[in-house]
């Protein structure tokens, strides 16, 4: 039996890094599992930093970093070949910072604000996606002035990602639709032929799943191709203390396990709540362990 379940549990790890690095490309290390995303609507995105952690901000393209002079002591900013370094030395306000794309000459702009979060709070790096979204600008200075309009960053995977041009495994695709479904924007979800709603006939509480953490895993939706169904799944900690999510928890009969994030911050913060996303062969239900 014991055996039995070290291969369930290799066949979980190793296909969920699998859809992971098809699911965002080349362009994504296999380490940026728990990165967070934003797409540029042209509305400020905010990115938040925790006083004496290095922060990420990838854009994909090199910029030009434009800093205020009221922050300009108070944050450390180096930039790289498309990736921007961001460390606070001490707290402050919402600050417009704007990123200006050195081919372009337009603009992506950010509301960079530091807090004191304690030195084991740590922002997970964040990946800026876009089209043709970014703002014309003739100011060479280029530090706009604040305007309320903000974005805030609310999932890990974005709207939309450069794929490669081979077909995407249906698990992979299935995975990928089921986070643009939850997360992105009715209009940047893209079609995937074949795809169709399941019903899931599930109880509202699935305290079986995740049996040694103390969690509210609630189904969310369930959508089918083929042989094969992903399930979203809504997992809050209630533990007040941060928790580590590991597939290898997972009780049950799955194909596929991806987490949205790969931790939860403790019960009552922003941070409690992420999306589980389980693929099998068939409806969850045959896959669940009875309780």
């Amino acid at each position: 039996m014991k055996k039995l379940l070290t291969v369930k549990v290799m066949h979980i790890m190793t296909t969920t890094w699998m859809m992971i690095a098809l699911c965002i490309g080349s362009s994504v290390s296999l380490n940026a599992v728990a990165d967070e995303f934003a797409h540029w609507d042209k509305r400020p995105i905010t990115v938040r930093l925790n006083v004496g952690q290095e922060r990420i901000v990838s854009v994909g393209k090199d910029v030009q970093v434009g800093i205020p002079a009221s922050i300009n002591r108070l944050v450390r900013v180096q930039n790289n070949d498309g990736n921007i370094y961001f460390k606070a030395s001490a707290p402050f306000s919402s600050t417009r910072v704007s990123l200006r794309d050195i081919k372009t000459g337009k603009l992506i702009l950010l509301d960079v604000v530091a807090t004191d979060q304690g030195k084991d709070y740590e922002y997970e790096p964040l990946v800026i996606t876009y089209g043709d979204n970014t703002t014309e600008s003739n100011d060479s200075n280029a530090n706009l002035p604040e305007t309320p309009a903000k974005t805030e960053i609310t999932a890990q995977i974005p709207p939309r990602i450069e794929l490669p041009q081979t077909a995407l495994p249906i698990p992979a695709a299935l995975t990928r639709y089921a986070a643009q479904s939850l997360y992105a924007p009715i209009r940047t979800i893209e079609k995937l032929e074949g795809v169709h709603r399941v019903a899931m006939k599930l109880p509202n509480h699935l305290p079986t799943l995740i049996p040694n953490l103390q969690l509210r895993i609630t189904p969310l939706e369930s959508w089918g191709m083929g042989e094969y169904v992903v399930t979203a799944i809504k997992i809050q900690n209630l533990a007040h203390h941060k928790i580590q999510l590991d597939p290898r928890y997972l009780q049950g009969r799955f194909y596929a396990a991806t987490f949205q994030h790969n931790w939860l911050g403790q019960y009552g913060t922003l941070e409690d709540t992420t999306v589980l996303y389980l693929v099998t062969k068939g409806k969850l239900t045959m896959a669940m362990i009875e309780g």
